[in-house]
């Protein structure tokens, strides 16, 4: 059982989280579920011609009608929700879109974010973690990594990095305390339902822990296989009616080619765009890992992650299986989007399609905490100083504006681009006049 100090860190993120939802859609990527999402309800159809959030710039054309590019299974469980809201209270997102976005998000998104950190305290207290050393670890997760700002909008990174990382609990639990048939069996539902979410990351951490499942509990591979076929099914049927196949909609080129699109150009499609040099793809990596749009200059604490991780491989110390299996998991999810994607996301903050192995990647920080210096600790808060502050800059917009290019630089960077509008929000709150002037001299 969770202990009431416990209790009372994941109500307080709660309350952090709830009173920063984001209820006014700012996307292409959620206004294309949310099409969905009011075409399900409201015609029966995923078909989104005449949703009023046709406008979106995430859609493709299909047989003679329009669907949203997104993987369907996300916006069939935002369907049922909206269902309950237009059906039994007569809201709809015509009326009153800010109600259902928020109940959506909050249900969809933030309520399964507490979960994934209850899970993170269960897996501390696996490793023996000190009390005091878990509560900074689980509100570290949650306020300073990129899961906080995209924990606030409705997309699917952030519910595939929950069950990724709920089915990698089981996984390490099974080495302290052997599963249960039913464990077995829901750490192949979880692990599967991120796949039919958020394919390719969780695709690869599926396959992976299939793997890993395989060759090291052939007694129970078949509980966890069994709990995979329901996700995956499900995955399978509801694309098949979209596409016909087995893809997404966004990884068909051939469905952006219509009037006023914006992927006419197939280097502006993930998994589908390609390198077009040597030099182009180091450059794409660097931005992606270490630049601009960089998974560790987004997070900096994922430095000293990714340190653990490799000192745990390297040592085949506690954990080496289950490391690996992470370790080739996000590699595979990175090396995907390095080779496959040129816009790093479009309109995003940080490298979106690596948050859903966020909480994963921050597990290995824990080892970080096993024989702990005063010198370690300070260089663990400076880190933590900083990546604080740059998940609050995201939470002020977590799909900024990626392509204007701030101040002087001649680069997106979508940190600046949200720094700059915070900026302009507060001179029009102190005196609308100024940001006048202040636009004037630049």
């Amino acid at each position: 059982m969770v202990k009431g100090k416990k209790i009372k860190v994941l109500f307080f993120i709660l309350f952090i989280y709830v009173l920063l939802i984001k209820v006014h859609l700012s996307s292409g990527n959620e206004t294309s579920r949310f099409a969905t999402i009011q075409s399900l309800v409201e015609e029966g159809t995923f078909v989104i011609d005449n949703s009023m959030f046709f406008a979106t710039n995430d859609k493709a054309f299909v047989n003679g009608h329009f669907y949203s590019n997104k993987p369907a299974i996300l916006s069939v469980l935002g369907a049922g929700i909206y269902w309950i809201f237009y059906n039994i209270f007569g809201v709809t997102l015509k009326s009153n879109s800010s109600i259902i976005i928020f109940f959506i998000t909050l249900i969809l998104i933030v309520i399964p974010t507490i979960i994934m950190l209850y899970f993170f305290y269960k897996s501390l207290n696996l490793l023996k973690v000190k009390e005091n050393h878990q509560h900074l670890l689980v509100l570290t997760l949650a306020f300073a990594t990129l899961m906080f700002p995209y924990s606030l909008v409705f997309n699917n990174h952030t519910p595939a990095g929950v069950l990724i990382f709920i089915a990698f609990y089981f996984m390490i639990k099974n080495k302290f305390d052997p599963l249960t048939k039913k464990s077995f069996f829901l750490m192949g539902f979880f692990v599967a339902l991120a796949m039919a979410i958020d394919l390719v990351v969780g695709g690869a951490f599926l396959a992976v822990f299939s793997f890993y499942i395989i060759f090291t509990e052939r007694k129970n591979v078949f509980y966890y296989l069994l709990g995979t076929l329901i996700p995956v099914i499900l995955y399978i049927i509801l694309s098949i009616l979209v596409t016909g196949d087995l893809l997404p909609a966004s990884m068909h080129p051939e469905y952006f080619k219509y009037d006023g699109s914006d992927f006419l150009n197939e280097q502006n499609i993930a998994g589908v765009a390609n390198p077009d040099s040597i030099t182009g793809f180091f450059v794409h990596a660097f931005h992606s890992l270490f630049g601009y749009r960089g998974l560790f200059s987004y997070t900096p604490l994922f430095f000293i992650s990714a340190c653990c991780l490799y000192n745990l491989l390297r040592k085949k110390d506690t954990l080496f299986s289950e490391s690996l299996a992470c370790f080739f998991a996000i590699n595979i999810t990175i090396l995907f989007y390095l080779y496959t994607d040129s816009v790093y996301g479009g309109y995003a903050y940080g490298m979106r399609y690596f948050i859903a192995f966020h909480p994963v990647l921050f597990f290995f920080t824990i080892f970080y905490f096993k024989g702990l210096t005063a010198k370690k600790l300070r260089l663990y808060y400076i880190l933590l100083t900083i990546s604080v502050f740059i998940a609050l800059v995201g939470a002020y917009n977590p799909w900024a504006d990626s392509f204007g290019y701030p101040f002087f630089l001649y680069q997106p960077v979508p940190f600046l681009n949200n720094l700059r509008f915070i900026f302009e929000d507060f001179l029009k709150f102190m005196d609308p006049s100024l940001l006048g002037n202040i636009k004037e001299l630049i």
